[in-house]
């Protein structure tokens, strides 16, 4: 049931939807035009979501457990293009950032199609934990670690249902627990459900989406307890929405009236870590470390139409602030969708793009990263025949998404970091 509410999304998967096809009316300014159409025309694809009546029946989980079982998901690889230097790990839509995927030992747990996975990154086998015949139900899910056990959020469309699961460890060899749970009652949303979802050993942190029949938007930040409790409602009261967000140990980073915030469960204060007048998204922490993308070098750019956004990053121990990338005057490029681990943080680069400022979209997208304590920048992958985006660091590699227009086919790919001597 993870969306991916960002100018990338091409496959949105809310939990329920229903009549998704009228024209959004935008009565809530703080989501972009960009955002709520996406949202839109993806639920309007949905045709398990076509009714104004909610399914009577109970949720599956209606005793408070849940038996999940894992099942292959075939692919075909050779229907996937090739992309020069870099390896093709699985099939995907797009690998989102903000959708919670982690490395446990060889499997790379993330969501496609708005539902779980797990890839094994050495031999390419795919499993999910929920079957076909629960996806034809309209059953969606999405798993995160925390305490080193496996959690998974699940929601159904038909019955405007939601919960989140937690095993004993990192299998799922007897029923599940059910930490929380919700229903859409009574089913007066067109969308409702998780857009993103992240957990540390302390915390699990998810938005829930609200969409209204006037198409207005409602996007709240909970935190609870890795057992459940304590749950919290982070930005009640706020009139902007939060779509995008990370977690790393007690903290919280988010994007909230178009700067970036942070959040902290010791002392529950909510604070921007570096203010302009310009815009600010798409942060992400690990450790000391945040990174995003920063509009204050562009005149005109906004959220929807950027002008030269660049990535920042900044130590949190020493508040010290870095402009990572500097487009010269005569070539402004876009660069977009940073994250951050250990020494390097990784972004999405349209500087070799035919139009490189103006747009999120290029006919060259390249993954470029920085090493932080050399300073030192490096192409970590620029093939044109593949459009790659939300690069994310997991161990030694990069993992990215990729389009490859002669093929038509988006799969998540991965390079090596490079050696810094």
């Amino acid at each position: 049931m993870i969306s991916r509410v960002s100018l990338w999304m091409l496959g949105v998967c809310l939990s329920a939807c229903s009549g998704c096809t009228a024209p959004p009316v935008l009565t809530d300014a703080s989501m972009d035009r960009a955002e709520v159409s996406a949202l839109r025309d993806a639920s309007a694809r949905d045709s398990d979501a076509q009714s104004d009546a909610r399914d009577a029946r109970p949720p599956p989980w209606a005793d408070g457990s849940m038996q999940f079982q894992e099942v292959p998901l075939p692919w075909d690889r050779a229907a996937y293009g090739r992309c020069e230097g870099a390896e093709l790990i699985s099939p995907s839509v797009w690998f989102d950032q903000y959708e919670a995927g982690f490395l446990q030992g060889n499997w790379l747990y993330y969501t496609v199609n708005g539902n779980d996975a797990h890839v094994d990154v050495r031999r390419g086998e795919v499993r999910s934990f929920v079957d076909a015949q629960r996806r034809r139900e309209g059953l969606k899910a999405c798993t995160v670690r925390s305490q080193n056990r496996l959690m998974i959020a699940i929601g159904t469309i038909r019955t405007r249902d939601e919960a989140f699961f937690r095993f004993a460890d990192m299998t799922i060899d007897q029923p599940a627990e059910m930490l929380w749970s919700h229903r859409e009652d009574p089913p007066t949303t067109r969308l409702f459900g998780w857009s993103a979802l992240t957990a540390t050993d302390t915390l699990v942190a998810f938005n829930r989406v609200a969409i209204e029949p006037t198409w207005s938007v409602q996007a709240n930040l909970y935190v609870m307890n890795p057992d459940g409790t304590n749950l919290e409602n982070v930005t009640a009261g706020e009139p902007d929405n939060v779509l995008e967000f990370r977690a790393d140990g007690d903290r919280i980073v988010y994007s909230l009236h178009g700067q970036i915030r942070m959040w902290s469960r010791v002392n529950r204060v909510s604070r921007v870590i570096a203010p302009t007048r310009r815009a600010q998204w798409m942060p992400w922490i690990s450790g000391d470390y945040v990174v995003w993308t920063d509009q204050r070098h562009g005149e005109r750019g906004t959220r929807v139409e950027p002008d030269n956004p660049e990535i920042y990053l900044m130590n949190l121990r020493t508040e010290e602030v870095t402009r990572v990338t500097h487009d010269p005057p005569e070539r402004l490029a876009v660069q977009d969708r940073a994250t951050v681990q250990g020494d390097w943080v990784v972004w999405l680069d349209l500087r070799h793009a035919t139009a490189p400022n103006g747009s999120f979209l290029g006919d060259r997208m390249a993954i470029y990263g920085y090493h932080i304590p050399s300073r030192r920048e490096f192409v970590l992958f620029n093939d044109p025949p593949c459009l790659a985006t939300s690069p994310v660091i997991f161990g030694e590699h990069v993992y990215f998404g990729a389009f490859v227009p002669s093929v038509n086919r988006t799969g998540m790919y991965r390079v090596p970091l490079p050696v810094v001597p």
